[in-house]
């Protein structure tokens, strides 16, 4: 029996996974990210080897016994000593693996690592492209500083400003208002502030949950809610377009697909993300994943394993899981 290991590592929490060669969830485990810009050398390693001793005790195997795996981590890639060392941590624990960013994970999860383009929209952003011919690129991912545009943690911050302005009269006041007061229990409108300063400087993931209130005000009738969302939507398909303009393409048609809790919003974000995307190149058509990004690492193991070769029954097999 074949074992596959995926490793799915995002900017704020990092799943694993185990299948074996029949599609069967073996065991499956979460926890915190292990994203080492954020954490360090030190707590990354220490994370990982207990992420892995974990996930591996849940299917009953040992580290040894798994024939491939995929690690996608956050970050990887970005600085040459990071990568250095995130190689050298997997490889003493998982010798039998390849490595990857986490936009590669969700890839494969849905576009089942055939050729397309994803979109992460989760704390960050990243968009990765594959053609038919296996040419890569990728826009996008520089980071909250001053980039990540399209991101829950980037439209959030949209939302803040929003209720400043409509708190302030600039704009006019709409559902956005009411929905952060009730949400953050304010008395004050400026009691904002120092909550914020407290509770969510410099706390990416807390910030970016702010996102789901700004898609309800849009659900509300917030026009200036809305114009924000169209906003994320033309910097996400921005991202997308400038990924796809670095590879040749042999079809009429490229999809592309999506993952993140920003796409949680559905419609709401899906709708003027394809409007903007026909704009800017009638060949890009959004497509609904085939498979969550950590099943796809299991998946994209499996098909390294057998030298590039997808399986079509492993895949409808996958299909079934659920996370």
């Amino acid at each position: 029996m074949k074992y596959y290991l995926g490793l799915d590592g995002g900017g704020t929490r990092t799943r694993l996974l185990i299948i074996n060669e029949l599609g069967e969830d073996l065991g499956h485990y979460v926890t915190d990210t292990i994203h080492i810009h954020q954490v360090g050398e030190s707590e990354t390693k220490k994370r990982f080897n207990s992420a892995i001793d974990s996930v591996c005790s849940l299917a009953n195997i040992k580290a040894d016994s798994l024939t491939h795996s995929f690690l996608g981590f956050p970050g990887y890639g970005e600085v040459e000593k990071d990568k250095i060392f995130i190689d050298n941590m997997a490889k003493e624990v998982l010798p039998k693996s390849t490595l990857g960013n986490d936009v590669h994970v969700a890839w494969a999860g849905s576009l089942a690592a055939e050729a397309g383009v994803q979109i992460v929209g989760g704390t960050g952003s990243i968009v990765y492209a594959r053609n038919s011919k296996n040419d890569e690129a990728r826009c996008g991912g520089w980071g909250h500083f001053f980039g990540d545009e399209g991101s829950a943690y980037w439209i959030s911050q949209l939302a803040f400003n929003l209720f400043s302005k409509q708190s302030d009269g600039r704009v006019a006041e709409s559902a956005l208002l009411t929905i952060m007061r009730n949400h953050f229990n304010l008395k004050s409108d400026f009691e904002l502030i120092d909550y914020y300063k407290t509770h969510l400087v410099n706390n990416r993931t807390e910030i970016s949950s702010a996102a789901p209130l700004l898609f309800q005000a849009v659900k509300e009738g917030d026009e200036s809610a809305r114009q924000c969302v169209e906003l994320c939507a033309y910097e996400q398909a921005l991202t997308i377009h400038g990924a796809v303009k670095k590879l040749v393409w042999d079809s009429d048609t490229i999809p592309v697909s999506y993952s993140g809790g920003l796409f949680e919003a559905g419609d709401t974000l899906l709708i003027p993300l394809q409007n903007c995307l026909t704009k800017m190149d009638t060949r890009l058509v959004l497509k609904k994943p085939i498979l969550p990004p950590i099943v796809g690492a299991c998946y994209y193991a499996s098909i390294l394993d057998n030298g590039g070769k997808v399986n079509a029954e492993l895949l409808e097999s996958l299909k079934k899981l659920s996370y």
